[in-house]
């Protein structure tokens, strides 16, 4: 069909035989050439080439157990595990996938649209990561209740993004979780290229965001430096703090070697006035 088309072959084993019928029932599928496209749930058609699924079906009541499935394409290998049931209230639905890498347009890609929605549009508009290593997500869906989702990721080698107004971290290594809708991103090891004075080293800095379903929703940095004087001042300096430019300074007034800790607290808002920032370094 246009949603779904495969090639598969695999065996099942039905059993629990009532008058006649089995109502229930233990198989594997080999699929090749998988293609999803429902209407409307993905930015473009999901492919892969190979795929393996191991499951458990009962029809009283209706359930389906996923054991284990294995996707694969060119670049990404998905792995999962759940269960779909259907009881009188409306479906249920348990699902944990992991993935070993991909990159960050191509996980949005196949993040349905209509799946929790304000959180796909939280991390579509502020991830920056390039590829994720070692993604772990979970979904859980229920009657009567606000679906659960959960996501955690690492990034290697790779450029983030703590704040879209300070320069970028290159060379960075770390991790990220969204959890009970609060996001947190670690950067282990990293630099920044400040304006004047160089590279600043950011290793063990930090960014948390408590509720992501805030509009605006409150961000909490720690920015942990390590660098010459005027690199940390010029920093400090850029929009929206301006810390310097508040004070009728510039980033070179001293020379040596810096080591700062600022604690940054604002609304994640288009426009930020350096008012409007709560700090301590």
């Amino acid at each position: 069909s246009r949603a779904l088309r495969f090639a598969a072959s695999g065996e099942m084993y039905l059993h629990d035989f009532a008058s006649g019928l089995p109502t229930g029932g233990v198989g594997q599928l080999r699929l090749t050439d998988l293609q999803v496209d429902p209407e409307g749930v993905f930015e473009r058609p999901a492919r892969f080439s190979l795929g393996v699924v191991d499951m458990r079906l009962r029809t009283e009541p209706f359930r389906v157990d996923i054991g284990q499935m294995q996707l694969l394409d060119d670049r990404t290998r998905i792995s999962g595990k759940g269960a779909v049931s259907a009881g009188e209230q409306g479906w249920r639905i348990a699902f944990d996938a992991g993935i070993d890498r991909i990159g960050r347009r191509d996980l949005m890609a196949l993040w349905p649209a209509a799946l929790v929605p304000p959180t796909r549009a939280w991390v579509d508009e502020n991830i920056a990561t390039g590829e994720l290593h070692n993604v772990r997500a979970a979904i859980r869906l229920a009657p009567g209740t606000e679906p659960r989702f959960e996501l955690g990721y690492e990034f290697r080698d790779t450029q983030a993004t703590l704040l879209r107004t300070l320069p970028p971290v290159r060379d960075g290594r770390g991790f990220a979780t969204i959890f009970d809708n609060s996001h947190a991103l670690k950067v282990e090891t990293g630099v920044i290229d400040a304006p004047e004075g160089g590279a600043v080293d950011v290793s063990d800095s930090q960014i948390v965001v408590p509720d992501i379903r805030e509009k605006p929703a409150r961000a909490d940095i720690r920015l942990m430096t390590r660098s010459s004087i005027p690199a940390a001042l010029s920093v400090l300096d850029q929009p929206p703090f301006e810390f310097m430019k508040k004070a009728g300074k510039t980033p070179d007034l001293a020379t040596g070697t810096a080591e700062a800790r600022t604690d940054l607290s604002f609304l994640l808002e288009k426009k930020i006035d350096p008012k409007d920032v709560d700090f301590h370094v």
